[in-house]
């Protein structure tokens, strides 16, 4: 673990904040750039002392605002311990915010932010460091965890944009196989439970002792056999959404009427009459059963969001990367289908010929390539810390692949 004992030199009027720790100099730079379609994005640029050997563009979230740290306390150098190496090592690392703050007001705008979008950022922050006379040379790479390395993907299969890409934990089968899978074995944070939570709702509307599925009539006999057929059943029409509407309709607004009628017309909700208060819907009054479909529906299961994941298939990206591009997964991730993604990997990196990939397994680590045993404890400020630590395997690999692939 890095010891860190940071001093402040100097804040300049273009906002370069210089530190020295153990002897080693970060500049930290804010900046406000502009999107494709003109949306001001803040961001923040970590740079070490010296020649920069490439920048590295963290994508790491569509719609939450995560602190960029400034690195003047011990609990920064602890939770982002995967930039102060890059940075040691003579790497830049850009992070950027979300296109709108977490706000009241926000939320239909937030709702529209996908992967393409984030990726549509990553390109014009590409654009813009490359305006800088410091970086017109520069390499810049991108880097995705999780989710996000779907964003990632999406730049880096672009054109002549990107140097290099690292893909980590990032989910590489179908997306929607992906939801199948943490469906079915009800993994560690899977979305099975958060689903349920609704579907129990939806099944408020209807009679206790009958529902209509597909035009088979269902009928209570024994109240826990009967709650799970339910779920199972919107379940399944949900997977019929998915594949009869999602995988054959680009535009959202058609996604979501389409979504509507089908989940309306499986379960005969035009004989429903029913008006509920309902705790996890927005509204503070009684809905119909169709205002909690249309939530649910355009909300709660297909936001713009979901519906890019949904869709996802890296057999359309990955093969038109010809970039160099590390994609590490962990060994023990219970956040996605692992394996799955590892084969499908190897797949499509056998079949399109792509030896610009290399795919790595760290051991012994979760989603996040945390050590499993290992935690770090320290006071700080008055308040008690217990924090994760990266695996130091992790680490390494990101950082030998990184000097393995400069120009």
């Amino acid at each position: 673990m890095l010891n860190i004992r940071i001093i402040l030199i100097v804040l300049f009027f273009n906002f370069i904040v210089c530190f020295a720790s153990n002897g080693n100099t970060i500049q930290i730079e804010r900046f406000v750039y502009h999107s494709h379609d003109s949306i001001p994005i803040e961001g923040t640029l970590y740079l070490p002392n010296g020649k920069v050997k490439s920048i590295i563009i963290q994508l790491y979230t569509t719609h939450v605002n995560y602190r960029h740290p400034d690195f003047k306390s011990l609990s920064d150098s602890i939770r982002f311990q995967s930039i102060l190496p890059l940075i040691s090592n003579g790497y830049g690392v850009a992070l950027i915010s979300p296109r709108y703050k977490q706000t009241k007001e926000n939320l239909p705008k937030i709702k529209d932010q996908t992967y393409k979008t984030l990726a549509d950022d990553g390109e014009a922050l590409i654009k813009f460091l490359k305006s800088d006379s410091r970086f017109t040379s520069t390499p810049i790479g991108v880097w995705g965890f999780s989710a996000t390395g779907i964003a990632a993907a999406k730049l880096a299969s672009r054109k002549n944009l990107v140097d290099f890409a690292m893909l980590m934990s990032t989910p590489s089968t179908i997306g929607a196989e992906d939801l199948y899978f943490k469906w079915d074995t009800n993994m560690k944070e899977s979305v099975k439970d958060f689903y349920m939570l609704f579907f129990r709702e939806f099944e408020r509307f209807f009679p206790k002792d009958h529902f209509i599925y597909n035009d088979s009539i269902y009928t209570n006999t024994d109240q826990s056999k009967f709650d799970q057929i339910f779920i199972e059943c919107v379940w399944d029409c949900m997977k019929n959404i998915n594949k009869s509407v999602l995988q054959n309709n680009e535009k959202i607004d058609t996604i979501h009427i389409l979504a509507q009628n089908t989940l309306k017309s499986a379960f005969k909700t035009d004989t429903i009459k029913t008006k509920i208060f309902t705790p996890f819907m927005p509204s503070k009054d009684p809905m119909y059963i169709n205002q909690f479909i249309y939530i649910l529906i355009n909300i709660t299961m297909y936001s713009p969001l979901d519906i890019d994941y949904l869709k996802w298939n890296p057999e359309d990206y990955y093969p038109k990367i010809c970039c160099p591009t590390l994609m590490l997964f962990a060994e023990k991730d219970v956040n996605i289908d692992m394996k799955g993604s590892i084969e499908n990997s190897k797949r499509i990196v056998n079949t399109y010929k792509k030896t610009n990939f290399s795919i790595v397994v760290i051991p012994n680590v979760d989603h996040e390539f945390y050590e499993p045993l290992e935690k770090v404890s320290f006071e700080e400020k008055g308040r008690t810390y217990t924090l994760n630590k990266y695996s130091r395997s992790f680490l390494q690999s990101m950082l030998n692949w990184l000097e393995s692939v400069q120009h």
